[in-house]
């Protein structure tokens, strides 16, 4: 019993030693050849273990993104054309889309965005069934259900 948890302690060093330079918990776990599981369940039962993994992983992702951040400068410079386009759609105020103002300016209400087709009793059909019918008989009615987004 001892031993395992002393297994489990150097695993856990270990794994947070090479975090930083390797941010990528299934990619580090395949190198160390520690279960992913083991990470996710010490995560749950070890506070300190888990304040670290997230300062360490914070840092270790900052430092691959100032690598990919140099990378796309790089390729900016030896006039890559879709790296500047990149670069432009994401930091430059100008060629930003505004996704948001879209919305806005198109709301959706809750009850358009879910439909369910009913039968007389209140249950769900099947739309490509029920399409079928109208085709064939174009009598009959097609009663829509609200449904209240919660």
């Amino acid at each position: 019993m001892a031993q395992e948890r002393d297994k489990a302690k150097r695993q856990k060093e270990l794994f947070l030693s090479k975090l930083e330079e390797m941010p990528v918990v299934s990619v580090l776990c395949q190198k160390l050849k520690i279960p992913k599981s083991n990470i996710y369940r010490w995560i749950e039962v070890d506070s300190e273990f888990k304040k670290r993994f997230e300062e360490i992983k914070k840092r270790g992702d900052e430092t691959i993104n100032d690598l990919a951040l140099s990378v796309i400068i790089q390729n900016m410079k030896n006039g890559n054309l879709g790296a500047a386009k990149f670069w432009l759609s994401n930091k430059h105020q100008d060629f930003i889309k505004d996704k948001f103002r879209y919305e806005k300016a198109n709301p959706i209400e809750p009850f358009q965005m879910m439909i369910t087709t009913v039968d007389n009793q209140g249950r769900p059909v099947n739309r490509k069934k029920l399409a079928e019918k109208i085709n064939k008989s174009k009598t009959k009615k097609i009663k829509l259900k609200r449904m209240d987004i919660t």
